[in-house]
């Protein structure tokens, strides 16, 4: 799938520049149109007062300063994409998360955000932005971990070496799909199954040939599970020196994942790397 609309999510957080930089980066490469989607209700604000009496004054001086950083960011923002000469457009918002994602997000290629850093009670009791972002938007879901830093970044991050999650799911069809503009970018790719099955099996190989008639080259990977599928994933990841790894997402039941634990909780929580997911 060609991207051609990006929406990247903006807010007065400490991982916006990040998230931005990836965003213009994969714009520019795959000449796609970029919307900046910033939100003024900061999700670090919430994390803080979830639950929690508030003043009035705090909410309203909370507001302004995420109104002026808005407005610092999209002179940055719209002098880069004029520069480049990238298509775009700036959307403020100051709305509930999911809301304004649904609104702005449905028409797009690839939505790009930032995990929540876990850190407080009222994240770890609620549902994240990031899990429902990927099950309720119907997008191919970018997910930056917290403090991501590229290697050799300077304005132009593009996955190099990549790694495929492959299950014989509708997640990791999608996400292969999702992917295919990424994949023919990437100098390396990596199809890595944890111990599959005979189902498994027989949809690598059908998967491989899909991919060897959409000009992309691969390797193909069995793993032996270690501790668990998600950490296995991510030592493999490593090991292989990955800047990306793409996976379905939720292949079981999302509240068997809250409950008992499952891949895309583990990947969510640990991955030092950019996830692509889809659902």
């Amino acid at each position: 799938m060609a991207l051609k609309t990006i929406v990247v999510h903006l807010t007065n957080d400490r991982d916006h520049a990040t998230r931005m930089e990836v965003a213009k980066s994969l714009a520019e490469q795959h000449g796609a149109f970029l919307t900046a989607l910033y939100i003024t209700r900061s999700s670090d604000r919430l994390q803080h007062i979830a639950g929690r009496s508030v003043s009035p004054v705090f909410l309203e001086e909370a507001y302004e300063s995420a109104k002026r950083h808005a407005a610092e960011v999209e002179q940055e923002f719209a002098d880069y994409c004029e520069h480049r000469g990238i298509a775009h457009e700036w959307i403020v918002a100051d709305d509930e998360y999911l809301d304004a994602m649904a609104r702005h997000a449905h028409a797009a290629d690839l939505l790009i955000v930032t995990r929540p850093t876990d850190q407080h009670l009222e994240d770890k009791l609620r549902t994240r932005l990031a899990e429902e972002v990927i099950v309720n938007s119907g997008l191919p879901v970018m997910v930056l971990p917290p403090g991501f830093e590229n290697k050799g970044f300077e304005n132009n991050w593009t996955p190099k070496r990549v790694l495929i999650a492959w299950k014989a799911n509708k997640g990791a069809v999608r996400a292969v799909r999702d992917s295919l503009a990424i994949l023919h970018r990437a100098e390396t790719v990596l199809i890595g199954t944890v111990k599959p099955s005979a189902e498994d099996a027989s949809s690598t190989l059908e998967i491989m040939q899909y991919l060897e008639r959409q000009g992309i080259q691969f390797a193909s990977i069995d793993l032996t599970e270690q501790h668990s599928v998600g950490e296995t994933l991510l030592a493999m990841a490593a090991a292989h020196d990955c800047d990306l790894l793409i996976a379905g997402a939720y292949g079981r039941s999302r509240i068997r994942e809250i409950l008992f634990g499952g891949v895309t909780r583990h990947l969510l929580r640990h991955a030092a790397i950019p996830l692509l997911l889809s659902h």
